[in-house]
């Protein structure tokens, strides 16, 4: 923005209750008494909530989907609505880390649009079915500090036999309720804990240097980044260190609410086919291209990150830019890319899906297939 402009236009419309803490998964108990819920969760998933002192004796009268794993597939999907045909709940409890939330996404778009749509790809080709479909409720609960799934109105989904990204979307896929409880974090794996914490960093990112930015987005997006840039580094030091999970899973919760309202932009657009091809983390294949991409924003526009600075106390975008190359080097998240990929040829040769309108589209500056290469290259010299 120059000088003297204004920003005199923007809406902002999220329609999840969203209640956040430690110990606030016990609002859970009487909010689903009485009523027939499926449970969408992995098998960890599952094993963590029977095991809960408080969410354990819940679960007697659950219908449970397990079939949950990492980047849901449409296969699996599809199956599991076909299973569930003609069943009736009253509510979808997604329990897990994003990939949890967005399968129950799914599954209630599928279930709640009548039985000749059971399947992921109609419902993704014709999102108005979602819009006039009443939709079964989803209670959202995520273990991990990452997608910010538990408040944004799309799920990905992954058609794995073709190798791409799949987005189903509608105003109506916003959870009904979010309980964002940190102390359900406290145990994922430390590889879990930093691929999420990057994904949830690079979304507060990318609702920044973004067409679609508000002054709500971007005040919410300092704080998350200001609190993953603190809990990140402690995580590191001391995985078990409470607060800096606390932290984490607010970061991720309103990075949610920041993509909620924008959208992602250019590193997603990127980080998608790492994924697909090369089974490359989200969180990391986010990441990857990060420090570049601030970087040219900074050549564009050094106010742009003001807002950011301010909280974080940096006192330079350019000083913000350097601990996000330290974070990004201490976490090693070029060299891991390198080696899932095989590096920058590898990566070139795919270039031509990174550019995609729904996600590049919203980024600040224009990126043409030169551009795209040269963010690459100097990604992967970041290693060096």
């Amino acid at each position: 923005m120059k000088d003297g402009d204004s920003l005199t236009s923007w809406t902002f419309h999220n329609t999840t209750s969203i209640d956040f803490g430690r110990g606030k998964r016990k609002l859970l108990v009487s909010e689903i008494a009485g009523k027939k819920v499926l449970a969408v969760s992995s098998v960890r998933g599952k094993k963590q909530f029977l095991g809960d002192h408080i969410l354990g004796s819940l679960a007697s009268d659950f219908m449970w989907v397990t079939s949950v794993r990492e980047n849901p597939g449409v296969v699996e999907i599809d199956e599991t609505a076909a299973a569930l045909k003609g069943s009736r709940f009253d509510v979808i409890l997604a329990f897990g880390g994003g990939s949890a939330i967005d399968f129950a996404k799914a599954l209630s778009a599928i279930l709640s649009t009548g039985p000749e749509h059971h399947n992921v790809r109609h419902v993704v080709s014709h999102p108005e079915l979602i819009d006039s479909a009443k939709l079964i409720p989803i209670y959202a609960m995520p273990t991990t500090a990452g997608t910010g799934s538990e408040v944004t109105p799309f799920a990905t989904v992954w058609d794995h036999d073709n190798q791409k990204k799949l987005s189903v979307f509608s105003a109506s896929l916003y959870p009904t309720r979010a309980i964002v409880d940190p102390e359900l974090t406290d145990s994922l794996p430390s590889d879990a804990t930093f691929a999420s914490g990057l994904d949830a960093l690079n979304q507060a990112f990318e609702s920044v240097w973004n067409k679609n930015n508000s002054p709500i987005t971007k005040s919410l997006a300092a704080r998350s980044i200001d609190l993953a840039l603190r809990a990140l580094p402690s995580l590191m030091v001391d995985i078990t260190d409470g607060a800096a999970r606390d932290s984490m899973a607010e970061a991720a919760l309103l990075a949610g609410v920041c993509i909620s309202q924008t959208r992602t932009a250019i590193c997603h657009s990127i980080s998608y086919p790492l994924t697909a091809r090369f089974s490359v983390p989200h969180g990391i294949a986010a990441a990857f291209t990060m420090t570049e991409v601030l970087n040219r924003c900074l050549l564009n526009d050094l106010r742009l990150f003001d807002p950011i600075i301010l909280v974080t106390g940096h006192g330079s975008a350019e000083l913000l830019r350097d601990e996000i190359g330290r974070l990004m080097s201490l976490l090693n998240v070029t060299q891991k890319v390198s080696q899932l990929t095989g590096g920058l040829e590898a990566v070139a040769g795919i270039q031509h899906e990174m550019l995609t309108s729904d996600r590049a589209g919203n980024f600040i500056l224009q990126i043409d297939n030169e551009g795209l290469y040269q963010i690459l290259k100097k990604s992967f010299q970041l290693e060096r």
